[in-house]
């Protein structure tokens, strides 16, 4: 196997030694047919990677295997400290970015490094804790499964995507954003690309105060609508606290359920609760009313024609409706709307993209409407 073996740009006797250790290590792993020299890369390593951790680059050449047959092998990089085992190394998901720029589609790394880096898209990463596994692996890439991501989601302040406590320094910004959210100011930030404009806006809820409703109300009326929903009623209702008149008596007292103000701010109200929106029903005629169901039984044709009675449209969760294709029709026959929900790219699916999964949903199966946490990737229609 003739490979060339990478160590970054460093003086002279460093790459020496680099390549005295990665012959070692080779003769003492007893790891045949493997002839090349030590390369400096035109493109160093960084300096805290040490003179042992060295990266072997596979781009434009052949390995000759026991079948005596030459293969072109993919890009792939590996990473680690060869001394037989690979000991962990700093910099596993910078390396990972790197080789996606690059075009690079395996990246090998000491296997505690592997889920750090398998949170890059479109490489596969190979965790893998000593330099035989490593061999093994070239050439045959396909008979080994690449790390899954093992990342954790994250657990963001409350009503935001993003934490203002991820923000480290930027003390001035900061204190300047605090201010503004306080006594409600307007902010502007100016600054060069790069410096944390974009970074600090983007967080800049997580330090807002959570809306009421009525600020709700105050804050889109005229240029948007409202689709709130009624979270366990009977439980709330239990500890004297009545959902529905509250947001009757809001409704009402805001004008909302008058035709001239529901065509300038839409309001929809949703519930999992049967008698919450029977009671709206007779409340607030005018305002639409969705049930939602994650049940199979809440589907059937009588369900549905008792449904119509008293709500104006039915939200089931997508897997109900996947398992039912007939449901849109015989809802649009009994006079209801169809939403549906969630669509989440975070989420395995039989789609290859959350796109491509709203966009049958919406356009094969023929919803009428969906909740998604990528509206950025919202299909519009062919």
């Amino acid at each position: 196997m003739r490979r060339h073996i990478g160590v970054g740009r460093r003086e002279p006797s460093r790459v020496k030694i680099a390549g005295i250790e990665c012959r070692a290590v080779l003769a003492l792993q007893s790891i045949e047919g493997v002839a090349g020299r030590i390369l400096g890369r035109p493109d160093p390593l960084p300096e805290s990677l040490g003179s042992s951790r060295v990266a072997l680059f596979r781009e434009r050449h052949h390995i000759t295997g026991s079948k005596a047959a030459t293969e072109l092998l993919r890009p792939a990089v590996s990473l680690g400290k060869l001394d037989g085992g690979l000991r962990p190394i700093r910099g596993a998901l910078s390396i990972a970015v790197c080789a996606r720029q690059r075009g690079i589609r395996q990246v090998v790394l000491p296997k505690e490094n592997g889920s750090e880096a398998a949170v890059v898209e479109g490489i596969e990463v190979h965790a893998v804790r000593h330099l035989t596994e490593v061999v093994e692996r070239i050439g045959h890439w396909e008979n080994f499964p690449p790390t899954a991501n093992g990342a954790a989601p994250s657990t963001p302040a409350p009503g935001t995507a993003l934490d203002f406590r991820e923000v480290k320094g930027q003390h001035a910004s900061k204190r300047a954003l605090e201010v503004a959210a306080a006594g409600a100011h307007n902010i502007l930030m100016i600054g060069p690309p790069g410096s944390g404009k974009t970074m600090l806006a983007r967080r800049l809820s997580g330090i807002l105060p959570q809306l009421t409703f009525q600020e709700a109300i105050d804050l889109v009326r005229g240029k948007a609508g409202l689709y709130p929903e009624l979270k366990s009623p009977q439980l709330y209702k239990s500890r004297g606290i009545d959902q529905v008149k509250l947001f009757v008596a809001a409704v009402r007292k805001n004008g909302l359920e008058k035709p001239d103000s529901l065509r300038a701010t839409p309001v929809i109200i949703q519930s999992f609760d049967e008698e919450a929106i029977r009671r709206v029903a007779v409340d607030l005629p005018t305002i639409p009313r969705v049930f939602l169901t994650s049940k199979d039984e809440d589907v059937t044709e009588p369900r549905i024609r008792e449904l119509a009675k008293f709500s104006t449209g039915i939200a089931p969760e997508k897997f109900v409706i996947a398992r039912h294709p007939d449901l849109v029709q015989r809802a649009h026959a009994a006079g209801l709307t169809v939403t549906s929900w969630t669509f989440r790219a975070d989420e395995k699916t039989s789609f290859p993209s959350v796109r491509d999964e709203m966009s049958h949903f919406l356009y094969t199966l023929g919803i009428d409407a969906l909740f998604t946490n990528n509206p950025d990737q919202f299909p519009r229609r062919p």
